[in-house]
């Protein structure tokens, strides 16, 4: 590989060690000096760039001389590369980033899967293996280190995913004990889909459909599924009903709120908190179907603030983001008498979604990105650090071992506790094939990403402690 660009090709002789000439031929890639190659299997080979791509040649190329047949484009320039099990690439770059290609991009071209991150410039790459086989990719970086990362992150973002697809944008999701997954349109429709279904690319064995788009899914202790809509209706399923494949939507109870739904949470003892677009949580006790008591939502410089999320802390209180970008509290005996918070804390943004973090710890989503908060720092606090994701955050789930999934665009951010904590960046990044409007963890630990084009794609298992 040259610094004008071409790749610059030699024989070599048998009869002696090496005999020394001119090259018989050239491989002309898209410019910028090559950085390093790999031979690929069937004999083709990758020249990646200072350019920021790596350039795909035949193998009757790389006898004969020519052009590249496809490009792969990473974020930065190239630095090294290796081959992944698969018939993949790895991509180090000098910003720090392995960008990771499926056979099916290297083959024909196409955009990156997934994206791991390191500290620093990524100078060498190398698949280890075990005595089983695979064990994972070690990143040589700047700084004399070597990051080490499992080879399931790296087979999350370059294997082919499971996926389904349903009726319209997706709006929400939940995770249904046994493996499940529950699919709010905003159509107005909740496909229900069982494990199998998900990891053969199946149709739903059933269909509820609510008043209006979907706007929220919660599963209670007891397996009922609850589902928020727009019109201001949440009904209630039993387990039964959701494993009755002819009448499930027939079999259910219609609460009665007072405005449009937009989140719900289970309290403790059984009961149902409900969100709605009035600044109001409305709760219900275990089986009625009217609320007993309200918490009202307010804020000095705004006369209603939108409830877009609940969340029980570990302490029992309620935490209530709202779109005035605070985070309510209210107290344990508030969500049996009704009252108003104890305080309030303070988002960088209006909040979209709160989640848990490792303990102690819970997250909200902002347009601009995460903050982090810490459940001690109690009324009047502020974030212990807030995270720019890069682009508008759509999504944020809880993942094992106390880790988030944040979804912007079409890409998942992971990030595991102790980069949460600790201050580090997000360890991997994960695309889909549209952008991202819901992300659930399944009782598997895998992530499930649905998207406004109305596909439903999982993500195996990646966070590390």
């Amino acid at each position: 590989g040259t610094w004008g660009g071409a790749v610059d090709l030699y024989r070599t002789v048998a009869a002696s060690p090496l005999r020394l000439g001119g090259p018989f031929a050239q491989l002309q890639g898209s410019g910028g000096a090559v950085a390093c190659l790999l031979e690929l299997p069937g004999g083709s080979v990758a020249a990646g760039s200072h350019g920021g791509f790596v350039d795909i040649f035949s193998s009757e190329a790389a006898q004969r001389g020519g052009y590249s047949f496809a490009q792969l484009q990473v974020a930065g320039e190239v630095l090294s590369m290796a081959l992944l099990p698969e018939g993949g690439v790895a991509v180090g770059t000098l910003k720090g980033t392995i960008d990771l290609f499926p056979r099916s991009a290297v083959e024909v071209g196409g955009p990156s899967r997934g994206r791991l991150r390191t500290r620093q410039a990524v100078g060498a790459l190398l698949l280890v293996r075990d005595g089983a086989g695979y064990a994972g990719l070690a990143a040589g970086t700047g700084g004399q280190r070597v990051e080490l990362f499992t080879i399931t992150a790296v087979d999350a973002a370059t294997a082919p995913r499971p996926s389904v697809r349903v009726g319209d944008a997706v709006a929400c999701m939940v995770a249904l004990p046994g493996g499940g997954l529950a699919v709010g349109t905003e159509g107005g429709a909740i496909e229900l889909f069982n494990g199998h279904d998900i990891l053969r690319g199946g149709a739903p064995y059933a269909y509820l459909h609510a008043a209006a788009a979907v706007s929220s899914l919660l599963v209670l202790d007891t397996g009922e599924l609850v589902t928020g809509s727009f019109q201001g209706t949440a009904d209630v399923y039993s387990s039964a009903s959701l494993s009755d494949l002819a009448g499930a939507s027939n079999r259910h109870e219609t609460l009665k709120v007072g405005d449009a739904v937009s989140t719900l949470a289970a309290l403790p003892g059984g009961g149902l908190a409900v969100g709605t677009w009035g600044g109001v949580v409305e709760l219900f006790r275990r089986g009625g179907t009217a609320p007993h008591a309200q918490l009202q939502v307010s804020n000095p410089n705004f006369p209603v603030a939108l409830v877009n999320s609940l969340l029980i802390l570990t302490s029992g209180q309620l935490a209530v983001g709202t779109g005035a970008g605070t985070v309510e509290l209210f107290s344990e005996q508030a969500l049996i008498s009704g009252g108003s918070a104890l305080g309030r804390m303070y988002a960088s943004g209006s909040v979209h979604c709160l989640a848990p973090a490792t303990p102690g710890f819970f997250a909200a989503l902002t347009a601009e990105g995460l903050d982090l908060f810490h459940e001690a720092a109690g009324a009047g606090g502020k974030p212990l650090r807030s995270i720019t994701i890069g682009s508008p955050a759509t999504a944020l789930a809880p993942v094992l071992h106390g880790g988030l999934a944040v979804a912007a665009g079409p890409r998942v951010h992971l990030f595991n506790a102790s980069s949460l904590v600790g201050g580090g960046g997000r360890y991997a990044v994960l695309t889909a094939e549209a952008p991202i409007t819901a992300l659930t963890t399944l009782d598997s630990g895998a992530i499930a990403a649905g998207t406004e084009a109305g596909l439903v794609e999982v993500f195996a298992a990646t966070v590390p402690r």
